[in-house]
């Protein structure tokens, strides 16, 4: 999963003046260019001065109340919050309150996209889907592709690369179970009636399930409090669900899942992010969280 720099991490200045929330989850990404100078760096403490630079050029010499961006998108790989997910962004005009923005720093009419920073890019639209940013079946496009833009941002290089962005981006979404092996498995949590509920605070992302017949929910932002579960509606930050992803188990019609196994003994250390469902018809599949 995408490494995501927060704006503590990079020193953001707050904002200015107040800004309007975002209404969520959103149903567009538009994918920008800064149109600066050319920026291929792989060192963090620079990618965070550019965001810094950037920030500072968009309050100080154009106005705006922070930098216009949701997300920068960087040739490493890393992401670097700009208004995130809180805050409507200020990056595609008459757009910006049904859409988020993530750019690259420097010029795609004349650099390249890296592997790493597209393959980040498709990783962060699909974070921003699976805490409930976003919708699934949001379009992503380019700066120039939004209506009434008069702009070559984010550069022909970039734009032509849109369609592999999607192309991961459904790939990431679409759940490709793993038979899981014998021995290894270390049962951390078991359900064994459908639509039950129950919970474990952990390290991982994961710490909430539910199931059906067919599907595996969980949340964001569950905790144990004595015996009970404290579910995701008590906690602001995954308040309307925004934390949820739903999983399709491929179970054969008249089956159901009987079992969630979360986490897996590995070098003598649990891995917290792999969820195994057993099913009736016999199936085990196994599942990475992100």
């Amino acid at each position: 999963m995408v490494d995501i720099t927060n704006r503590e991490g990079w020193h953001a200045r707050p904002p200015s003046r107040a800004m309007p929330k975002g209404t969520y989850p959103e149903t567009v990404c538009y994918i920008h260019h800064e149109a600066g100078a050319a920026f291929s760096s792989l060192d963090p403490l620079i990618e965070a001065g550019r965001m810094r630079s950037v920030q500072a050029y968009d309050m100080d010499r154009r106005g705006y109340a922070d930098i216009p961006y949701s997300f920068g998108m960087f040739p490493s790989g890393r992401a670097y919050e700009g208004r995130d997910y809180t805050w409507d962004d200020s990056a595609t005009g008459g757009q910006n309150g049904t859409s988020i923005s993530i750019f690259f720093p420097g010029n795609y009419q004349f650099q390249y996209p890296t592997n790493a920073s597209l393959a980040g890019c498709a990783e962060l639209i699909v974070f921003g889907i699976n805490m409930g940013q976003l919708t699934r079946d949001c379009r992503i496009l380019g700066h120039n592709q939004s209506p009434d833009a008069n702009t070559a941002c984010p550069g022909r290089n970039l734009i032509s690369c849109l369609p592999g962005i999607r192309d991961r981006v459904l790939k990431l979404l679409t759940p490709n179970p793993v038979p899981v092996p014998s021995g290894g498995l270390m049962s951390v949590l078991s359900v064994v009636a459908p639509v039950q509920k129950a919970g474990a605070h952990k390290d991982g992302r994961f710490s909430y399930f539910s199931h059906s017949d067919k599907v595996i929910n969980g949340w964001n932002g569950a905790s144990l409090y004595g015996d009970s579960v404290v579910a995701p509606w008590t906690n602001q930050d995954s308040a309307d669900f925004k934390g949820c992803r739903q999983i399709p188990v491929p179970v054969t019609e008249g089956h159901r899942i009987i079992g969630l196994m979360y986490g897996t003994l590995a070098n003598g250390s649990i891995d917290y992010g792999l969820i195994v469902a057993c099913t009736s018809d016999g199936g085990t599949y196994a599942y990475k969280s992100t």
